[in-house]
């Protein structure tokens, strides 16, 4: 309610409430109130100042506050709330519970109007008020000029009627690109400043647009101090950046960061140029304004830490090299104190300590090859008199080789004279090519032959000049001049053995053209640089002939066409050639081998005349026989196909002496008596025998003849057969027949069959009167037989089969003849047969492409080996 009627009041109204004073000199009186006039005078709201000290708002002579009653009118400043203090005339009233106080003297609009004009006249700023001028839609169109001070005039250079009579746009075309900003400068109350250079009186303005009514104002304010002090302090911080920057150090300024206590935890980086920032490998945003600790969390572990406080302390500067374990690198860090806080100056050392070690590295390594190296090596000081001339060397370095060659002890042999542990230096020369050495300056080099102060060396010796000394290198080269008169001796020797050689040898190097872009030009041709004496006695040549004449001009493209192409493409290819070839111009056959020999090719001939003619008469022979052996082939068929029929038609004749003597036998038996029985049975046998001796040869032949197609043979099963048709002679024998697995192969089921028939029958008739026979059949191992096969074969693709007795054997001379036809160790009583037996088993063996082996001694049996292919292919006849 009390605001509400002091707002209708027609001057300014401030209520104050009693209250304690701050101090002694602030007043008792705390503002309460203000009204809408106060509120628009002060700019402040009863809401901001309610509660504020009197003196916040208003100062005038205070009367004595202990004792107030109405005052007579006073002056008094207001603090506005723009800053600006306004005089006013107050008068105080006292209240119930403090005082009121009235603003008298409120100015007039005439006297306002008056007052900023007298303002605007004296200010220091240009000044123009303009108003919108708007179009029917009420858009604003231009701008008229109300008002200007003449600081408006002297800084625009425009005339009074130019503002007067002319809108902003009319003076001002260009001004038509601002007009959307001018218009929310008026219309939403936007501010738009800016600053430009007036070239005309050479002075730097900003400029302010802010609104007024409905229009605005333009303010022109002088900054050109301003702009040339920014501009100096630009320059400075450019020329700042610019050392910093150009610095080869990274430099950072860090301000010392205070806790509540005023101990000192840490440093803010406030400054640091470009290097700091790449050796870091950080941002600025990530550098500036954050404390060291921030930046490297482990900086207190790395041992600088205690630096930094130690310097800002003290104020004496540090400078020590650190290794940044964070960024992997050496730095040469210097710390210096600048006011409150440092100045830390890092240069990326890195390279350099990398250098320093990989020189301690190189030092160490070298002292390792000097010590290591076969090269003995001696660092001498030159001896010097009075006048200067030297007397001799002391040595100062030696390594391990030249000791041992000396034969004394490093430690002994450092300070000594060169004269004194070499004297025959001087004998040989050494020692004044020593000093000629020095005088000169240039390396010497020379191989001698040491064989004094008790060594015995050949040795390569080299000198230079070392400051006021020599370095001097020794190398043993016993071995090497040895193994030189040695390859000498095999050169000579290699000399004269090619010299001596029948083979005529000649080795040619390429001829090329000029080549391009480094690589080797085409081959042209090719030259002599060696030949032997048989090369000229083959060739018919002499060496003048040989050396001075080209490859093409000795052997022309017209008598060898295409030679010296091949010649090429075999230095080309590496490919080797070899043939024989004939001379008709030398009425010689040649055996030639090339190979390429470096960038050219030696060709290595022998005359192969004679072994050619000889080659010629054995082919004839060879054709002759080949002729015999095929009239000896027709001739064998023959006899084969003539014993074939031959004993197929004697088996008729033979049946019918058989029958009718067994009728004879049968019918006339008692009346032929004694002797006619005998000489009948006689017969009889030898009709028998005839009958055997015919079957067999039948058997063998059949063996001759073309082959059935071989078949897969169990040879198990095939045993099995054979044992039961021999089972009569195996039981009158009481023999004991053992027989392991055996293999399956391929091969003639009915040849097989006759081969182990025979082998087992031959072993159960050829067996010992008081022993029963023992037979015994077995695949034997790869491993005892494989020695005894063919070349180029393998074990896994043959059988290996051995029958074993125990019977009477026989002596192994006879090895070979048992395997003939008709062949007999043993008489016809003794032991029946017809000598065919083992001759159809060799066959059979033959016929499969196998082997067949036997071992045997007089009464202790005979064992049998038959080596068989897995998959043999037919023999045909």
């Amino acid at each position: 309610m009390t605001r509400t009627i002091l707002d209708y009041a027609a001057c300014s109204i401030i209520l104050c409430q009693t209250a304690p004073p701050a101090n002694s000199l602030s007043t008792p009186f705390r503002i309460s109130l203000l009204n809408r006039l106060a509120e628009e005078l002060t700019g402040y709201s009863t809401t901001e100042l309610q509660g504020q000290p009197l003196d916040h708002l208003l100062t005038f002579p205070a009367p004595d506050w202990t004792d107030v009653g109405p005052t007579a009118p006073v002056d008094g400043w207001i603090t506005l709330r723009d800053g600006n203090r306004m005089k006013q005339s107050v008068r105080l009233v006292p209240t119930p519970d403090g005082i009121a106080i009235t603003l008298l003297s409120q100015p007039t609009t005439e006297n306002r109007v008056s007052l900023l004009e007298g303002i605007a006249a004296h200010s220091p700023n240009g000044l123009v008020v303009y108003q919108a001028v708007r179009a029917a839609d009420g858009t604003i169109d231009d701008y008229r000029t109300l008002f200007y001070n003449p600081k408006a005039l002297e800084i625009t250079g425009l005339t009074e009627s130019e503002l007067q009579q002319q809108t902003l746009f009319e003076r001002q075309p260009d001004g038509k690109r601002f007009a959307d900003t001018f218009r929310q400068v008026v219309e939403t109350g936007h501010e738009w400043n800016w600053e430009y250079f007036n070239p005309r009186l050479g002075r730097w303005f900003e400029v302010f647009n802010r609104p007024l009514g409905d229009g605005f104002f333009t303010s022109f304010r002088d900054i050109t101090q301003l702009v040339e002090a920014r501009q100096q302090i630009q320059q400075q911080h450019d020329l700042l950046d610019g050392v910093l920057n150009a610095s080869i150090a990274g430099i950072a300024v860090c301000q010392a960061v205070h806790d509540p206590n005023g101990d000192l935890p840490d440093f803010r980086v406030v400054l640091t140029n470009e290097i700091a920032l790449r050796l870091a490998e950080k941002n600025r945003a990530e550098v500036v304004g954050k404390t060291i600790t921030q930046i490297y969390p482990q900086t207190k572990k790395t041992g600088m830490w205690p630096f930094y406080g130690a310097v800002y302390q003290t104020g004496q500067p540090v400078r020590a090299e650190q290794f940044n374990p964070e960024l992997a690198r050496w730095f040469d860090v210097a710390i210096n104190k600048l006011g409150d806080g440092l100045v830390i100056t890092f240069l990326d050392i890195t390279v350099r300590k990398a250098s320093e070690l990989e020189a301690q590295q190189t030092s160490e390594l070298m002292q390792n090859i000097l010590q290591s190296v076969p090269t003995g090596i001696v660092l001498y000081q030159a001896l010097r008199a009075d006048d200067g001339r030297i007397t001799d060397f002391v040595i100062r370095q030696v390594n391990q080789m030249a000791s041992s060659l000396i034969g004394l002890q490093p430690d002994y042999l450092i300070g000594q004279p060169m004269l004194a542990v070499l004297p025959s230096y001087q004998e040989l020369g050494l020692f004044d090519q020593a000093l000629e050495l020095m005088e000169t300056g240039e390396a010497r080099r020379s191989e001698i032959q040491y064989t004094r102060d008790g060594l015995d060396h050949w040795l390569d010796i080299s000198g230079v000049k070392h400051e006021d000394g020599l370095l001097v290198s020794f190398l043993d080269s016993t071995d090497r001049k040895k193994a030189e008169l040695n390859r000498l001796e095999q050169a000579t020797f290699l000399d004269q053995l090619l010299q001596t050689s029948p083979y005529a040898i000649i080795a040619y190097q390429a001829v090329r053209a000029p080549g391009q872009a480094g690589k080797p030009g085409p081959i042209i041709n090719l030259k002599t640089v060696f030949h032997n004496a048989a090369y000229e006695t083959v060739f018919a040549v002499t060496a003048d002939d040989v050396y001075n004449r080209t490859f093409q001009e000795r052997l022309t493209e017209e008598q060898n066409p295409g030679l010296l192409k091949r010649y090429i493409e075999l230095i080309e290819t590496g490919h080797p050639l070899r043939r024989e070839h004939f001379y008709p111009h030398l009425n010689k056959w040649l055996d030639v081998s090339i190979t390429r020999l470096g960038d050219g090719l030696l060709a290595v001939m022998l005359d192969i005349t004679d072994r050619k003619k000889v080659e010629d008469e054995k082919q004839q022979q060879a054709r002759q026989l080949e002729i015999l052996n095929q009239e000896l082939q027709r001739s064998n068929q023959s006899l084969e196909q003539f014993a074939y029929v031959a004993s197929h038609d004697l088996r008729e004749p033979l049946r019918k002496i058989q029958a009718f003597g067994n009728l004879l036998t049968d019918q006339y038996g008692p009346v032929l008596g004694t002797d006619g029985a005998d000489w009948l049975r006689r017969m009889q046998d030898a009709a028998s025998r005839m009958a055997d001796l015919i079957q067999d040869l039948l058997a063998y032949s059949r063996l001759t003849g073309r082959q059935e197609p071989f078949v897969r043979v169990d040879l198990n099963s095939l045993l099995k057969d054979i044992l039961s048709d021999l089972e009569m002679v195996v039981r009158e024998k009481h023999a004991q027949i053992t027989v392991d697995p055996l293999p399956h192969l391929t091969g003639s089921p009915l040849q097989l069959r006759q081969l182990f028939q025979n082998l087992l029958s031959n072993a159960l008739k050829f067996s010992k009167s008081d022993e029963p026979p023992r037979v015994t059949i077995q695949a034997v191992s790869p491993e005892e037989w494989e020695s005894s096969l063919p070349e180029q074969t393998t074990p896994a693709t043959w059988a290996a089969l051995r029958i074993t007795d125990n019977g009477i054997g026989f002596d192994e001379r006879h090895s070979q003849r048992i395997f003939e036809l008709f062949q007999r160790l043993h008489g016809r009583a003794q032991y029946p047969g017809t000598g065919i037996g083992l001759a159809i088993a060799r066959k059979v063996v033959d016929n499969h492409g196998g082997l067949v082996h036997v071992r045997s001694r007089p009464n202790h049996g005979t064992m049998f080996t038959i080596y068989l292919p897995l998959s043999p292919k037919p023999k045909v006849v």
